[in-house]
This record gives structure tokens, sequence and C-alpha cells, in this order.
């Protein structure tokens, strides 16, 4: 097996990550459309909303990211933001990824995402909910790409990624959720429909993030 070259890699970052389900139709449809199975867990879809805020450079910015599970782990990127217009424009130039600005707050319990003063998706976690327990763990991921950022029609894309460090694990059966999306927020409107529901809420305070170069060849 080729050792995976990760060119970028930032660290500390603060990680906050919503596990969930939703109704299998709508992302299967979505999933089917880019040539992906879509993986399923008693007949729903597996998504990670995932929020971090970190600095490249110097420079503090904060990301939002829809993920839906293609197969063990596998991932498809289906919609991302980022708090930075320039850092969002370079991660759709350079890498192919579905970056685009938007306002997110990330703390312990809460994540926001805004467009002006909307709040089109929130999740808050009660302060009553304690810990499950702590895991060092290392998740290395191969996260497939929309294929209207291709480089050629044919050929898919897809990067490696590498998320690492201590992780408190949170039961979010509990946790508050509102999405309100815009007209412009397909993925958002797409979450909202297939009535996704949080399960676990897992947080790394330190994290280390790990990523590849975008590829543009077969996977397999």
């Amino acid at each position: 097996m080729n050792t995976i070259n990760y060119v970028t890699v930032i660290e500390p970052v603060y990680e906050s990550t919503l596990v969930g389900t939703a109704d299998l139709a709508p992302w299967q449809h979505l999933l089917a459309s880019e040539g992906l199975p879509i993986a399923s867990t008693n007949g729903r879809a597996e998504l990670l909303l995932s929020a971090v805020d970190s600095k490249y450079k110097g420079i503090r910015f904060q990301e939002f990211s829809i993920s839906v599970k293609v197969s063990d782990t596998r991932y498809f990127l289906a919609h991302a933001y980022n708090s930075i217009g320039l850092f969002a424009l370079a991660e759709r130039k350079m890498f192919r990824t579905p970056y685009y600005q938007g306002t997110i707050h990330v703390e312990q319990r809460q994540i926001m995402l805004r467009h002006g003063k909307t709040a089109v998706f929130q999740a808050t976690l009660p302060p009553q909910v304690t810990s499950l327990n702590t895991a060092d763990e290392c998740w290395e991921l191969f996260i497939h790409l929309p294929k209207q950022l291709r480089q050629q029609p044919a050929v898919p894309h897809y990067f490696h990624a590498r998320l690492e460090g201590p992780t408190d694990h949170y039961p979010a059966d509990s946790a508050a959720l509102t999405i309100t999306p815009t007209p412009q927020d397909e993925t958002l409107a797409m979450l909202e429909r297939s009535n996704f529901r949080a399960e676990s809420w897992n947080i790394r305070p330190t994290a280390r993030h790990s990523k590849s170069k975008t590829y543009s060849q077969s996977p397999d």
C-alpha cells in the first residue's frame, strides 16, 4: 500500500462533529448521481456534520462541512463552508472541494452557521449532558468530491484526510437542532427534508488535521 503524502497539516484544531442519520432516499439519489454507492444503518443514511476552529499561517478560520458515508471509511463531501472567503476560493480552485464562504461559530456545545444575520444551521448540546468516554482516536478517511468540480468530467477526484487526537464522546439525542436554509442552501435543505437525527457529538479539543492533495484518477 502506498504511503499517503499529507500536504497540509494543521494543529491544534478545535473539532466538533455530529454523527447522525437521515432518510436514505434523497442522499442515495445524490450519491447515485455522483456514481457512488451509499452506506446505510437500519435503512438510513449516515452523515458527518463537522465544525472546526483553528489557524492557518497565523490566520484564524472556522469550517463547517456535511459529508455522507459511502462505505467503511469512505465519505462524499456534499458541501462545506469556510469563514474566510479567500480560503474557500482556494479550496475550490486548488483542491476542487465544494467550499463556500459562511459565518461559523464553534463552541464546546454549540455549532452555528449563518448567512448574514440568518442562522441557517444551529446545534446546541444541553449543559447537563456529560461525556460518555474519552479516547485517543485517529480517523483515516477517503473523501470523494462532487463531479461538478472535476477537471475532466469522466475522471473522479478525491483526497485523503486524517483526523486525530483525544476525543470526548457525548450522546446527542437531546441536542437542540435547528435548520432554516436559505434558497441557495440546497444541501442544508436536503438535510432538513431528510429528517437528520444526531446520535453522537464528538469533540477533539486539540486535534491534528492532515490532508493530501486532490487526486484525479480512478480510486480503485
